[in-house]
């Protein structure tokens, strides 16, 4: 009896088909086979569509001889099935064992590089990124590697520093060019001979205290020695160098340093030349001023006697001859007692100034509000006719010389008293000032003021810039002021306008200077009496 072909399968058996095979392809996808896949959907297919088949039959009305002959069609594919399978699982075992072996082979080449490598999963090669989202370069395969060592090798011979490799006894194993242009010998030459033949004789030992270290495993740092060159100079090297003990070698890098030494030892003769030079400008500068200073007091002793007998005998004249003289011999008599006078004046004056840069200045804290104080009450029982407003701020702290001090305060606020004396009301003022950032010191008067185009000359000895008729005194008051504030580490300048008062503004150091004056400073007294600082 015929067997009757079976009816195509229904929509819904093909419905059946199509989602089984949809959920077979993603699980036989990883393989990237399509020869295996097709055999696995084929599989999957007849496992499907037999029964349906064996269903056919039944609902036909076929005898129980044509069903059984499917069903043996139907074992008989399935064990070919089930066979193919093992098969097909075998192979994908494999398969999966050697990604899994290139994996690791991945893994271990790209070990110890940072933000970069590769992942294996299943089939495919995942590649890191970079922390900036850039895809690192592929590890590196033998080519690459042989390129590097061509790129260290031309590092090696074109870096302007010294390097070689030496063995554990000091031998050079290699050099390179650098070394060889140093030395005016060649590699072939270097290779094999011992550095230490090289050295000069005093550098041998150090070195091979070095060399020691090395074998004990350690580098050094800093070691400067001098190799002799083919012309028989030496040439200082300043060598680092690490160790590889189980290479049993020495590697080097070296910086030749004998300019550099050279202009070391030329820059430190020439500091000691200059601070031979500095020394004995220094000396002779203390000693012009010693000699100045000496000077200024012999004249002014020397002067004293004769001042005295000049006066002493016009008082003698006043006294005796009164009657005798003439109107004309009497005033002159009066000239000359008023010159004497003068004289002996600007003596003591000069000795002063002379006294004021002799001897080391003895600091010590006080306040200028209080020794001011002392000086306008001195003004006031000399003066006490006048009525003078005198401000002075409080709290004027600081470190100086008690004696210079109270001298410099006397000079400003005399001069402030003096030429104030045709003011009514006259006013005075010591207080804090500003000036470059730095704490200053202000004396100000509404007096006489003066022209600061003639200013240059203010602090010059014995020039004055008003009329010794209308307002007495030696001009050397203000040298006298310049040169304690100098030596106090200070500066002094004036500001002032004619007929409208006058300002002089001085600095104190933190660290005054113990010298004395320059010699300058006792000739002409400088000039610092510019419109400000």
């Amino acid at each position: 009896m015929r067997p009757v072909a079976p009816e195509a399968p229904s929509s819904d058996d093909q419905g059946m088909f199509g989602d089984v095979v949809e959920q077979a392809m993603p699980r036989v996808a990883p393989c990237h086979d399509r020869h295996l896949a097709s055999w696995m959907v084929f599989v999957v297919a007849v496992l499907v569509l037999a029964p349906a088949g064996s269903a056919l039959a039944g609902e036909a009305g076929e005898q129980p001889g044509a069903s059984d002959d499917i069903t043996a069609v139907v074992l008989i594919a399935f064990v070919l099935i089930v066979a193919q399978a093992l098969v097909i699982l075998g192979l994908y075992r494999r398969l999966r064992e050697a990604h899994a072996a290139r994996a690791r082979t991945s893994q271990s080449t790209d070990e110890g590089e940072k933000g970069r490598g590769q992942v294996v999963e299943g089939s495919h090669i995942m590649r890191l990124r970079n922390s900036d989202g850039a895809a690192p370069p592929p590890s590196q395969g033998p080519a690459e590697r042989d390129n590097s060592g061509d790129e260290l090798k031309r590092i090696f011979d074109l870096t302007p520093e010294i390097l070689c490799v030496m063995d554990m006894q000091g031998r050079f194993v290699r050099t390179n060019p650098a070394l060889s242009h140093l030395l005016g010998q060649s590699e072939s030459v270097l290779i094999g001979t011992s550095a230490l033949d090289r050295l000069h004789p005093e550098d041998r030992e150090p070195t091979r205290q070095v060399l020691e270290a090395h074998r004990q495993g350690e580098g050094v740092s800093g070691l400067r020695s001098r190799l002799c060159a083919a012309d028989g100079t030496y040439r200082l090297i300043e060598w680092d160098s690490a160790v590889d003990p189980a290479a049993g070698q020495i590697y080097a890098a070296g910086r030749d340093v004998t300019s550099l030494q050279r202009a070391q030892h030329q820059l430190e003769a020439l500091n000691r030349r200059l601070e031979s030079r500095i020394a004995t400008r220094t000396a002779e500068l203390d000693a012009a001023n010693r000699e100045l200073e000496a000077f200024a007091e012999s004249i002014a002793h020397d002067l004293r006697a004769p001042m005295r007998a000049i006066g002493g005998f016009t008082q003698a004249l006043r006294e005796d001859c009164q009657e005798a003289l003439s109107e004309i011999g009497r005033q002159h008599i009066e000239r000359i007692a008023l010159a004497a006078e003068r004289m002996s004046e600007m003596t003591d004056c000069l000795l002063g100034l002379a006294r004021t840069g002799r001897g080391p200045l003895q600091l010590e804290p006080l306040d200028l509000a209080a020794l001011a104080r002392e000086v306008v009450e001195g003004l006031r029982q000399g003066d006490p006719e006048r009525e003078v407003e005198v401000e002075i701020e409080p709290g004027l702290h600081v470190t100086a010389d008690r004696r210079l001090m109270r001298i410099a305060l006397e000079n400003l606020l005399s001069n402030a008293w003096k030429f104030t004396s045709a003011r009514s009301p006259a006013r005075i003022a010591l207080r804090r000032a500003e000036a470059e950032g730095k704490v200053a010191y202000e004396v100000r008067d509404n007096g006489a003021g003066f022209d600061m185009a003639a200013a240059d000359h203010l602090f010059t000895p014995f020039t004055r810039l008003h009329d010794v008729e209308r307002f007495e005194g030696t001009g050397i008051g203000l040298a006298t002021v310049q040169r304690i504030i100098r030596r106090h580490g200070g500066r002094i300048w004036a500001r002032a306008e004619p007929e409208r008062g006058a300002s002089f503004f001085f600095t104190l150091s933190d660290e005054p200077a113990a010298a004395s004056a320059d010699v300058s400073d006792v000739a002409t007294g400088g000039s610092e009496s510019e419109a400000g600082p």
